[in-house]
């Protein structure tokens, strides 16, 4: 029996050949000729992994990995490709270990892909840090609120703000007459003096003051906790809510 293979020398099914006619009658039995890129050495009974082929080298059938199947990394990019069947990688620049974290703090060794864990600490703060000044801002933003005055409850924020301003500048230039309409938080209209939306105002105002404090103070709170850690999992366990 024959197993031929091809010119990448990978295996491609089992032959008996071809009778020598000459050789056969000369010998008084059955001889067959060899067939080209073939060999008498037989082919492992071993089973063959998934993504696994049977290559011949010199004297003997290896498994060897198919790199249609088998993706390989690049050991600076960190980006993965295929190889055609029997086509050999480029193994200075390519490996089959996969990085752990595809992150810029991580690089080939030469051996294994190595974390450079205080820059992946540092780059988890960083991002922790910045989450939280987003949050920030935004529900510094959006805050909403309620206060109480003269005897009923008034929305708060900064767009109530802005419209108390608004209207007060408008009847110091006489534009609107006194007493001015406002809705309070439960869509009740009022009638109010000049002198009581100047109130409504600043209550607002010391308001929005309050909340602002507070939400610095949670901020400084945070960035606190973040800076105190010490893993990326400690950081990472951190939710940030304001």
């Amino acid at each position: 029996m024959f197993y031929l293979y091809n010119t990448e020398f990978i295996f491609i099914e089992e032959t008996s050949g071809q009778i020598d006619p000459l050789e056969s009658e000369k010998q008084n039995e059955t001889i067959y000729l060899q067939p080209a890129n073939s060999t008498t050495i037989p082919i492992p009974e071993t089973t063959l992994e998934p993504g696994y082929y049977w290559k011949f080298t010199v004297d003997t059938w290896i498994s060897y990995p198919n790199f249609e199947e088998i993706p390989l990394y690049h050991k600076t990019e960190k980006t993965h490709k295929y190889y055609s069947k029997g086509i050999e990688p480029n193994w200075e620049n390519y490996t089959r270990i996969a990085p752990v974290l595809y992150t810029e703090y991580e690089t080939w060794n030469g051996n294994e892909w190595a974390v450079d864990e205080s820059q992946r600490l540092f780059h988890s703060k960083s991002k922790k840090l910045e989450e939280s000044k987003v949050e920030f801002e935004l529900t510094k933003e959006s805050y909403t609120g309620t206060i109480s005055y003269i005897n009923t409850t008034w929305d708060s924020g900064e767009m109530y703000l802005k419209n108390c301003n608004s209207k007060l500048r408008e009847i110091s230039k006489g534009n609107i007459s006194i007493p001015i309409t406002w809705v309070d938080y439960n869509d009740q209209a009022h009638s109010l003096t000049e002198v009581q939306l100047e109130g409504l105002k600043n209550l607002i105002e010391t308001d929005l003051d309050t909340m602002g404090t507070n939400l610095y103070e949670k901020k400084w709170l945070y960035k606190s906790q973040i800076n105190a850690c010490s893993t990326v999992e400690e950081v990472e366990a951190i939710a940030i809510e304001y």
